[in-house]
């Protein structure tokens, strides 16, 4: 367990933000994101292109700067501008 101390109200965070689209995802269902926040076990926000939170069916972490978003039944069809945001603490 970390003996990191926080101070209560000071947040830490930073965060990448990516817009996206069909022509993007690999196999027509996956899309890896490359954030670069050195995270090991980064939160991940997809919001579909009617700004309603979509879930992925899984997200899997590749390596520190990058994950796979598996939106295979996730709001499909995917059409439009969609938005992942991807955050470490």
């Amino acid at each position: 367990m970390s003996k990191e101390k926080f101070k209560p109200g000071v947040a830490n965070i930073s965060s990448y933000l990516l817009a996206f689209e069909v022509g993007d995802l690999v196999n027509t269902n996956f899309l890896i994101i490359q954030h670069n926040l050195r995270a090991h076990y980064p939160i991940v926000v997809v919001y579909n292109s009617n700004n309603v939170v979509a879930t992925p069916d899984s997200v899997t972490w590749l390596d520190e700067n990058r994950i796979k978003l598996d939106l295979t039944t996730a709001n499909v069809p995917l059409a439009g501008i969609w938005h992942a945001r991807v955050i470490r603490d």
